[in-house]
């Protein structure tokens, strides 16, 4: 909120995502003397403007806890070290779902994460109801009532992919979220939401998406950020970084 005088100068200003009432004589602006502002960097600014929205949002909807799928990579991360930023760790909930395709330096750098942020954590495996969901649609016959006729459908690994993210969202950490009282995050960053790289029902879920208007180069600056200004340590673990 800035006041501005006839020359297009501020003369008052309030600090930004602050609350106050400030009180300005329209007679006396001309006599005001310009502030000199130093504006922050563009990711301490988005920092801000993160950290105040979700925080509003989060007492708005009454949420209070938030369970968040942690892979080893960049955007859990950052919304990990964010979110229990703003609710503390306590209530933050960091669940690790590896399949056979994930590393042990994923799921390595996920436990690292959660112990530098102070966080619970579970590792809750899922290749086994993966699996059980592919033989049960692929042995499973669909019938055409009206021809009597059967067929059997043939699961690609396109499809298989999209069935492990379905089942870490809409399975695991819906289930667990309402367990806990909370709900789950959306981990999206732009780059992934401008072009639809996503699973329907799957890494796509969630109730909010805070890093969704951040693109890829934002989210790795956020971190840097989060752990040099925010924590002033490495929260964020370097691997997961360079990884």
């Amino acid at each position: 909120s800035t006041v501005y005088n006839s020359a297009g100068k501020i003369v008052v200003r309030i600090e930004p995502y602050m609350e106050k009432l400030q009180i300005v004589d329209l007679d006396e602006i001309e006599n005001l003397p310009e502030l000199k502002i130093e504006r922050e960097s563009e990711i301490a600014e988005i920092y801000q403007a993160l950290s105040y929205g979700v925080d509003k949002f989060l007492k708005q909807i009454g949420i209070g806890k938030v369970v968040i799928g942690v892979s080893g990579g960049i955007d859990s991360a950052v919304a990990a070290a964010l979110y229990t930023k703003i609710l503390g760790a306590e209530n933050v909930l960091l669940v690790n779902m590896p399949s056979v395709f994930n590393s042990a330096t994923t799921r390595n750098l996920s436990e690292q994460l959660a112990k530098n942020l102070g966080c619970k954590y579970a590792v809750v495996p899922i290749q086994k109801s993966v699996d059980l969901t592919i033989r049960q649609l692929e042995f499973t016959p669909i019938t055409f009532l009206r021809e009597g006729s059967t067929e059997e459908i043939k699961i690609s690994g396109f499809v298989r992919e999209n069935i492990q993210a379905r089942d870490r969202s809409s399975r695991i950490l819906a289930a667990l979220s309402a367990a806990i009282g909370g709900g789950f995050t959306c981990n999206a960053n732009k780059a992934e939401a401008t072009i639809g790289y996503c699973t329907l029902y799957g890494d796509n879920a969630g109730f909010l998406a805070a890093t969704a208007d951040l693109w890829k180069f934002q989210v790795y600056a956020l971190a840097n950020y989060l752990n040099e200004k925010i924590y002033e340590r490495e929260i964020i673990p370097r691997g997961i970084i360079e990884i």
